[in-house]
């Protein structure tokens, strides 16, 4: 009889993911609804997608300011050759104490 109920839990808890989903704007209000981190929402919706075939609706992209931070290459180069030959000189050290 155990089984029945844990078999019960495991679909309440896919029915309220599934609604926490469809009823969001973005990831973070489904992680913020559901108590997951946004990368196991992100995860938990591609394994219903791919593996069940449900039909989930596509939610915006992940906001940068929370999660990962877009790269100005140029800007940090820069930064970089404004170090200048300190960089170089602790490289040159490294190599030459081994």
């Amino acid at each position: 009889m155990a089984e029945v109920g844990v078999k019960s839990s495991l679909l309440d808890n896919q029915k309220s993911f599934i609604a926490a989903w469809q009823l969001s704007s973005d990831l973070e209000e489904v992680a913020s609804k559901t108590n997951l981190t946004v990368n196991t929402v992100v995860s938990k919706a591609a394994t219903f997608r791919t593996k069940y075939g449900v039909s989930l609706k596509k939610l915006g992209k992940r906001k940068t300011a929370g999660g990962r931070q877009r790269v100005n290459v140029s800007e940090l180069q820069s930064y970089l050759n404004s170090l200048g030959s300190s960089s170089e000189s602790s490289q040159t050290t490294s190599t030459t104490t081994e």
